[in-house]
């Protein structure tokens, strides 16, 4: 079967970890890869016959962008058609957002104070 690594940086670094789970949870053979230590040691991890999906929302962190020529199956989700990881993928997504939005919600249960959270929507 077919092992992916999923890889990222950031806000994408943790949505890329919430992917990683759910395929696994389907029986998919599927591991994080953090990007950062992925050039410091970790991309032993990656085979030549890995499917990698790399996220970035900006498409050109340079985290993600210094492993890009040990992969040699790449999938991308970005936000930007024209950027670095989305030329050089073999299958990108668009995941473009127009704006990020912020949104209140106070939680009245005890003594929990109110949390800020930020939510990705499109517009």
């Amino acid at each position: 079967m077919q092992r992916i690594r999923v890889t990222g940086m950031g806000k994408s670094g943790h949505i890329a970890g919430k992917i990683t789970t759910a395929l696994a949870s389907t029986g998919t053979p599927a591991f994080f890869v953090h990007s950062g230590e992925a050039s410091h040691g970790d991309l032993g991890m990656i085979t030549a016959q890995d499917v990698v999906l790399a996220l970035s929302n900006s498409g050109e962190t340079e985290e993600v962008i210094t492993i890009l020529p040990i992969i040699k199956r790449l999938g991308a989700m970005t936000g930007n058609s024209a950027s670095t990881l989305a030329k050089f993928a073999t299958t990108h997504i668009n995941v473009a957002v127009e704006q990020i939005a912020l949104v209140y919600k106070k939680l009245t249960r005890g003594r929990i104070k109110p949390f800020w959270f930020y939510i990705m929507v499109r517009l």
